[in-house]
C-alpha cells in the first residue's frame, strides 16, 4: 500500500515540476538539472548520514561527501531559479 502511495505522490510531484517548468523555454533542461541536483543531495546525505553513524570511519573522510552535497543544492537552486 505504501508503495501505491509514493507512486501517486512521486507522480503528482513530478506533474506540478513539469507543469511549472513548461511555462519557461528551457523546462526540460531545467527538469533535468533539478533531477540531478536532488538525486545528488539527498544520495549524498544518505551517505553523510551513514559515514558519521559509522564508528569505524574517520569523520574528515566523512567531509569530503560535504561538497557534493552543496553541489547539489547549487543545482536546485539554478534549477528552480525565476529569471
Amino acid at each position: 500500500m505504501e508503495i501505491i502511495v509514493f507512486v501517486l505522490l512521486f507522480y503528482a510531484a513530478a506533474s506540478w515540476l513539469t507543469g511549472k517548468l513548461a511555462k519557461r523555454p528551457d523546462g526540460g533542461c531545467r527538469g533535468i538539472t533539478f533531477g540531478c541536483g536532488l538525486s545528488l543531495a539527498v544520495g549524498m546525505t544518505v551517505m553523510f548520514i551513514q559515514a558519521v553513524s559509522d564508528p569505524n570511519v574517520e569523520f574528515m573522510a566523512a567531509l569530503v561527501i560535504v561538497p557534493w552535497i552543496a553541489l547539489g543544492i547549487i543545482l536546485i537552486a539554478q534549477a528552480v531559479k525565476k529569471q
